[in-house]
């Protein structure tokens, strides 16, 4: 059985970090500076990138700085437009995507294993200076950006919410391939999937569910221990990397967390048990990041060509034996054309997915001695092809090493003379789920030293720690660290939420909900980043389900509950003055109300003493004229509402020697009217 979706952890919702794709043009808009200036003549913006000085560092240092200028203002009718300055900072192979690169899974991949080297958070610092006044501000703004792109269409339209709104909904793995994947029993395949939520769960489990014919089989195949916020999650998920029986015919793969919640989408792989008498597997990098794997059952063939040098030694002894040419080098180059075989399913799919191989910067022969570079040669390829039966394409490719010698031995490796070992550099602090130190640090880079004095190797080698890296070094304890603690918490956020609550019913109205994120719930390594933690939780909470739940609700003091009279209307009144009031009369002067003209009537019913209200007036008295709204001052707004529905609004009531007579038609407040008067 599939695991439930997680939606929250601790209480508090997930949301997906947004992340700029690197490998697409990134462009970045100064706002313009103030308007009101005198002179912008020699108004200029700049922004500076920074990036950390190694991956996972928390210094950051400058990486480029731009300078730019606002392009001349323009005029609408008698508005001033300004547009601020536009920088394009990044693109395909540029200043950013540069920093990152891929990290292939390893032959045979056994274990989950994180990758830090495709992400990184960056920096754009803002500086404008200038003007007249003189303007001089800097501001720095926090990003994240992964190794990965989406084609111009796409990048348009999900450019800017692909992480936090497309992956929120589908929280899809790092692959576009098909799902319910064919693949070979003994096929390496991997799935990867972006760390980018928050709050981060604990712990990674590989979830599996297989199916035999004597019934199916949850469990968990592999567990990741320590999660790293925005790192790339690689999982080996093939048959035997998952050690499947071989009964099994099918099986579902899925990410969950510690308490067995899935976070990412499930995906499906069948195994093709039948005889192949071609198979061959190709390894390539894709556009989201992750690593996919191609069967290919269709005839290969593989071609060495062969070029040598010679060189020509002076003849000095006789004999038929005697080589007056020399090989001085030899170099062979192997080439390899495949096809894929038939498509037996989802060919139009697989089709166009063919083209993530074409586009692809990293591409590997999968072989039983490890993954061998390939370069490829094909350039072209019909994608989509209309009216067809069966499909196949083919592929031409050269394997990046040239030969030299031939052997056909399996390597043990070399000894070497003085062992070495590796030691931790740039210790960094493993953060709970809510950025909050948990005590325990880990290397971000080790360095290789010898074993027995600890003395440095020569040459100076330092590289990553990463999980993949069999000189891996797991994470310490740190005693003095305490369990909780963080440089930068976060300031509390007490906001209301932006949507009103529509589920109050009659004779209420619905409010807005104030929503609460406590100081000190985030934490964070880096200035900002505990806050930006809490804005997102804020803009999660910020939900028409929770306005509904936790929204005020106010009596409607318009639609009250009132029994009225037949043929009467009930008045009621907010802000009037003592002298103001309301009444209903004809030309004899009989009339009826509160105001004070009416003071005098003797014997008249419907009568109110001035500056009483909660009154009810004849609807169905003097029917030939207006309802008269009396009120005194030299500045004030009128509304009124009948039964709720407003029916008057004027935001500023003229007025003569400080007075106003509004009248309201005879026929708008009929009988049994429940009216409210309004002096603003």
């Amino acid at each position: 059985m599939v695991d439930s979706l997680l939606t929250e952890i601790g209480g508090r919702p997930i949301a997906f970090i947004p992340m700029e794709f690197s490998r697409n043009r990134l462009f970045h808009t100064i706002d313009a500076a103030n308007p009101d200036l005198t002179s912008r003549a020699n108004l200029s913006y700049s922004l500076e990138i920074q990036v950390p000085t190694f991956p996972q560092s928390l210094v950051f240092e400058p990486l480029h700085r731009s300078v730019g200028k606002e392009p001349p203002v323009t005029v609408f009718g008698n508005t001033n437009s300004f547009a601020g300055a536009t920088f394009e900072y990044n693109r395909r192979n540029g200043k950013l995507d540069g920093l990152l690169s891929y990290q292939k899974p390893n032959w045979q991949q056994q274990k989950i294993t994180s990758v830090f080297t495709q992400t990184t958070p960056f920096k754009l610092r803002e500086l404008v200076a200038g003007g007249i006044p003189m303007v001089n501000t800097d501001t720095t703004l926090t990003r994240f950006c992964i190794k990965a792109g989406l084609n111009d269409e796409d990048f348009a339209m999900w450019g800017d919410t692909f992480w936090s709104k497309y992956q929120f909904e589908q929280r899809r793995f790092l692959t576009w391939q098909p799902n319910n994947k064919l693949i070979g029993r003994e096929q390496e395949e991997y799935l990867s999937f972006l760390m980018n939520f928050s709050p981060k769960p604990s712990k990674v489990c590989l979830r599996i569910q297989s199916y035999k014919p004597t019934g199916t089989n949850t469990f968990t195949a592999k567990e990741l221990e320590v999660v790293t916020q925005n790192s790339v999650v690689l999982c080996p998920v093939g048959c035997k990397a998952l050690g499947l029986d071989n009964d099994v015919y099918q099986y579902d793969v899925w990410l969950s967390d510690e308490q067995n919640r899935r976070f990412t989408e499930v995906r499906t792989f069948q195994i093709d048990s039948r005889y192949r008498a071609n198979e061959r597997c190709i390894l390539f990098s894709n556009s989201l990041g992750g690593f996919d794997t191609i069967r290919l059952i269709g005839k290969a063939t593989e071609t060495l060509k062969v070029s040598q040098t010679y060189a020509q030694r002076n003849k000095s002894v006789q004999g038929v034996d005697w080589m007056e040419m020399v090989v001085v080098n030899t170099e062979g180059q192997r080439e390899l054309v495949i096809s894929t075989g038939w498509f037996e399913r989802g060919a139009k799919d697989y089709l166009k997915y063919l083209d993530e191989l074409m586009l692809s910067e990293q591409v590997y022969l999968i072989t039983d001695k490890g993954h061998l570079p390939l370069r490829k040669n094909t350039n072209g390829l019909v994608d989509v092809e209309d009216n067809t039966d069966l499909i196949s394409r083919s592929f031409s490719f050269t394997f990046d090493r040239t030969v030299q010698n031939f052997s056909d031995a399996p390597s043990i490796g070399a000894v070497p003379p003085r062992p070495t070992t590796w030691e931790g550099v740039d210790f960094t602090h493993i953060l709970d789920s809510f950025g909050k130190r948990t005590g325990r640090m880990r290397p971000t880079r080790i360095r290789k030293v010898y074993a027995d004095d600890k003395s440095l190797y020569k040459p100076l080698t330092i590289k990553p720690n990463i999980e993949s890296d069999p000189d891996y070094i797991p994470y310490l304890v740190n005693p003095s660290i305490v369990p909780g603690s963080s440089p930068y918490l976060n300031t509390s956020i007490v906001r209301q939420g932006t949507l009103l609550r529509n589920n109050c019913g009659n004779g209420k109205t619905g409010g807005y909900a104030t929503i609460t994120i406590p100081a000190g719930r985030y934490g964070s390594e880096v200035l900002g980043g505990s806050q930006q933690l809490a804005e997102l939780e804020y803009t999660m909470l910020d939900t028409q389900e929770y306005a509904n739940t936790f929204g005020e609700c106010i009596i409607n003091p318009y639609d009250y509950a009132y029994n009225v009279p037949a043929n009467y209307a009930h008045f009621r009144q907010s802000g009037f003055g003592q002298n103001d009031g309301v009444s209903k009369d004809n030309q004899n002067g009989v009339g009826k109300g509160n105001m004070w003209f009416l003071q005098e009537q003797t014997g008249q019913t419907d009568v109110y003493a001035v500056g009483s209200w909660s009154i009810n007036l004849p609807t169905n008295y003097l029917t030939g004229f207006d309802w008269r709204i009396i009120l005194y001052g030299t500045s004030f707004g009128l509304k009124v509402y009948v039964n709720g529905i407003l029916i008057y609004n004027v935001a500023q009531v003229p007025t003569v020697d400080n007075c106003a007579d509004i009248r309201i038609p005879h026929n708008q407040i009929p009988s049994g009217a429940k009216v409210y008067l309004v002096k603003i």
